[in-house]
């Protein structure tokens, strides 16, 4: 598979197969302008407005997201930058990151975007799916695995994150991430996104074989 030039050679399972790696690769400096991009609109945007819709009695609420938003990533960075990662990927990775900050920035009527309902369902759960979506195609290309197998994985990387909020409505009376119902809404939303990269990959997979002349060489499940 194609990828970014990093400045060390990749095998084919997207990892480095030895040699030496420059000081910063394409995937370092996609971490650092994220990073950067949520440290300025933290301190220029997304506090206020925390403020405005929870009030100042919540800003320990708002503290333990903002320092374990920067945890994952920085864990994320230290884990997954010795991965190849092409321009797509990242692109997708980014389209993630931006439609679940504007939820939260983007105004509509008295709240915020993540409070619209279509056909019945509130904003946050379609950015869910959508994640999800894009979180398989990422895991997919990461573990070289399709399937259930990176469907289970994505389910649970969401469930991580719902055991974080979990922890915090236990220790902050009146927390604004919802209760029981909305932890399982989330969850529900993240495996139907999941759902969704698998048949996807599935059409995908089909149509490539469909093509004259087409290998079966080719790994399965990767749109």
């Amino acid at each position: 598979m194609v990828g970014v030039e990093t400045g060390s050679p990749r095998n084919e399972g997207g990892r480095e197969s030895g040699g030496h790696r420059s000081a910063a690769n394409v995937f370092d400096w996609f971490v650092i302008v994220n990073l950067s991009l949520f440290l300025a609109a933290t301190g220029s945007v997304f506090l206020s407005r925390f403020v405005h819709f929870r009030g100042d009695g919540h800003l320990g609420e708002f503290g333990i997201y903002a320092v374990i938003c920067i945890v994952v990533v920085l864990a994320v960075w230290r884990t997954l930058r010795r991965f190849d990662w092409p321009l797509w990927l990242l692109a997708a990775a980014e389209i993630a990151i931006l439609i679940h900050f504007a939820g939260g920035l983007i105004p509509y009527q008295d709240g915020r975007l993540y409070d619209i309902v279509l056909c019945g369902i509130r904003f946050d759960k379609y950015v869910h799916w959508a994640n999800s979506f894009i979180a398989a195609l990422v895991v997919s290309h990461l573990t070289r695995r399709g399937g259930l197998a990176v469907v289970l994985m994505v389910l649970g990387l969401g469930a991580l994150w719902e055991i974080v909020e979990y922890a915090v409505v236990s220790r902050i009376p009146d927390a604004g991430v919802g209760l029981y119902d909305n932890n399982l809404r989330d969850l529900v939303a993240n495996f139907a996104g999941g759902l969704t990269w698998w048949l996807t990959s599935a059409v995908v997979d089909a149509l490539r074989r469909s093509v004259p002349g087409r290998t079966e060489g080719g790994r399965g499940g990767e749109v």
